[in-house]
């Protein structure tokens, strides 16, 4: 039992050290009553199998009861890790796709069997573990291939299996779980998960803990800033103060765009945060905000909406609707021709109730439309990769824990 309790587990160690993201999908418990069964109602094998474009999850030779790993490696490229449980399967699945004309199967190397898929992800695979990595144009095939085939025969402390970010993922008990360091996202979001940490930390020090379910054709996201140095972690504790429960007043109010961060804060005190987070006043600047941002900070007590749009542009548009401390409404805009009623007052909500429901008394919230990302390559293969787990996902809506 010790010995097959250790082999299920070697699979992991194919995940290069220094991911900056890495998530678990608990393949057997997704689609189970409670847990992250989407909309079109499909199961954990279901999802795996529209994952890897199977007709049956057997044929495959991944075993569906161990948990289905996603990473982001150091040098950017996005990877997964399965467990195998039938290697000569897995082999008559590659060759059937080969004949299909979708995948080739490659010339064995140092014990490790290759095939690339699609053309831009690469394989590699033993008897115990599937690694997928990419995408990669043809021209550099071949270097990925030395580096995965490194990356198969590396033990658990040449890996990620033991580090601070695994250990915390396998603490959380959600079916599919994330924990990413904020330097792995996108700018924008980096800024908002940022607020609260000190000055001089650096963005890889700074962690997101989330945990996932589908509800209302949104995907919720549940999440925890934190950081392994003690003295962030303080920084962030603290910073958790100066926000309150929201009271919903612009819940109703909020525009379809890229993205809508909202809050319930004291004005002096969470300006004392903004100051310290070096990603928000780069967005800012770039944003040419010319306002005085501090005096309008200072001045709110309440909700406050802040809304980034057009994130493909070079400089995206801020717009931000608050409370200010005698009960009125501030309105202000990095486009100066924008007026409050033409973005918050039309009339067309983009949150549904069930939405709503959700953000209401929270203390901070995010809201992602993926529909207004703008169609770069990034964004595209971002939706790719979800559709399988989460069906058609319009909004990510994540609540601060």
């Amino acid at each position: 039992m010790l010995l097959a309790s250790c082999k299920g587990e070697s699979y992991r160690n194919a995940i290069p050290k220094g991911c900056t993201a890495l998530m678990a999908v608990d393949i057997s418990s997704v689609g189970t009553a409670g847990t992250l069964q989407s909309e079109q109602g499909k199961t954990g094998e279901e999802m795996l199998q529209s994952v890897f474009g199977l007709d049956n999850l057997q044929q495959s030779g991944i075993n569906p009861v161990s948990k289905l790993y996603f990473f982001e490696s150091p040098d950017g490229m996005f990877g997964a890790v399965a467990d195998v449980s039938k290697e000569s399967a897995l082999q008559q699945w590659l060759v059937s796709l080969q004949e299909q004309g979708t995948c080739k199967v490659l010339p064995e190397r140092k014990g490790n069997r290759f095939a690339v898929l699609k053309d831009v992800w690469m394989l590699a695979y033993d008897s115990d573990k599937l690694l997928i990595m990419g995408p990669v144009v043809p021209s550099a095939h071949a270097q990925l291939m030395v580096q995965m085939a490194r990356y198969m025969d590396q033990d658990e402390k040449q890996s990620m299996k033991d580090s601070p970010m695994m250990n915390r993922l396998s603490e959380m008990q959600s079916p599919m779980a994330l924990v990413a360091q904020t330097a792995a996202l996108p700018e924008a979001l980096a800024a908002a998960f940022a607020i609260g940490a000190p000055k001089d930390a650096d963005a890889s020090q700074v962690l997101l803990a989330a945990d996932m379910t589908v509800s209302d054709g949104s995907l919720v996201v549940h999440g925890e800033t934190f950081s392994f140095n003690k003295s962030i972690q303080r920084s962030i504790d603290e910073s958790l103060k100066s926000f309150s429960k929201m009271s919903g007043q612009f819940l109703q109010r909020i525009p379809l765009a890229s993205m809508t961060w909202m809050a319930n804060v004291e004005g002096s005190k969470f300006n004392s945060l903004l100051q310290q987070n070096k990603a928000l006043k780069s967005l800012l600047t770039g944003a040419n905000v010319s306002f005085d941002f501090n005096k309008v900070v200072n001045d709110i007590r309440g909700d406050m909406v802040v809304v980034a749009d057009s994130m493909d542009a070079a400089v995206p548009r801020i717009t931000m609707l608050a409370q200010k401390t005698d009960g009125q409404e501030y309105f202000a805009s990095t486009d100066k021709s924008l007026k409050a009623d033409v973005v918050f007052d039309s009339g067309q909500c983009a949150l549904s109730n069930a939405q709503q429901s959700m953000l209401n008394e929270a203390r901070c919230a995010m809201v992602v439309q993926l529909s207004q990302l703008g169609g770069s390559e990034t964004v595209q293969l971002a939706k790719s990769l979800m559709a399988p787990f989460f069906g058609d996902i319009n909004t990510i809506v994540y609540l601060m824990e």
